[in-house]
């Protein structure tokens, strides 16, 4: 679609997972946008220009999606619990993110953020992480509870030779942002940025994010809008 005008697009038309639904009113220093309604439901604020130029295929989903095939292909016939490639424990996509960010993400790998031996470990890390962990609570995600912490079980030998703490937890949103907020780091990180923008493209209101993030509202419109950096 190289060439095509951005303020063109039709109602209806569709890009990967993104279906137009209707023109939105120019912001200013930004070309024409759009809203969208992805495959999954999720209403998505989109520019023209990104559409057409493929970059944006979806709300987020098609690179979660791909990120828990990736994360399961080399899945083996059966793990604990029961798991398999068919039908992947829900989890093991967590567990692979963790390792991953601390190989590759800079913001982790780059303070020395790693994985203690017995939840790394090919074959076993899974197993001794849910093991661990248990089974994540409804609307939980995995939280450092020190945030210069690492992903540690506590008790493997690396743990007690190195003295990490059992250092992860099942936490809300409100208590990861709090977290953040009483060891005096930023008050938002890139993931949580992220994550507001994409509820605020979805049509919660500023107030209603600002519940989940010790950020006022008229900051959550700042991020949204990107009239802000951080």
């Amino acid at each position: 679609m190289k060439g095509r005008d951005a303020r063109s697009l039709e109602i209806g038309e569709r890009f990967t997972r993104l279906t137009v639904i209707k023109r939105l009113p120019k912001r200013p220093d930004l070309g024409a946008e759009y809203l969208c309604r992805c495959d999954c439901g999720t209403l998505k604020r989109v520019r023209g220009s990104t559409l057409l130029a493929g970059t944006t295929k979806s709300c987020g989903c098609w690179k979660r999606d791909k990120a828990r095939e990736h994360a399961i292909r080399d899945l083996p016939g059966t793990t604990h619990g029961g798991a398999s490639k068919e039908n992947p424990h829900p989890l093991y996509v967590t567990w692979s993110v963790m390792r991953a960010r601390c190989r590759t993400n800079s913001y982790y790998a780059g303070r020395g953020i790693t994985v203690c031996e017995r939840w790394n470990a090919r074959g076993t890390g899974f197993p001794a992480f849910l093991e661990d962990m248990g089974d994540r609570p409804e609307g939980y995600t995995l939280d450092r509870i020190d945030n210069d912490g690492n992903y540690s079980c506590g008790k493997c030998s690396e743990c007690l030779e190195k003295g990490w703490p059992a250092n992860c937890r099942w936490a809300t949103w409100t208590e990861q942002a709090w977290n953040k907020r009483r060891r005096g780091k930023r008050k938002v990180s890139d993931e949580d940025v992220a994550e507001i923008r994409r509820r605020h493209a979805a049509g919660e209101t500023p107030s209603a994010i600002a519940k989940d993030f010790p950020i006022t509202p008229q900051y959550i419109c700042a991020l949204a809008h990107r009239r802000t950096r951080r």
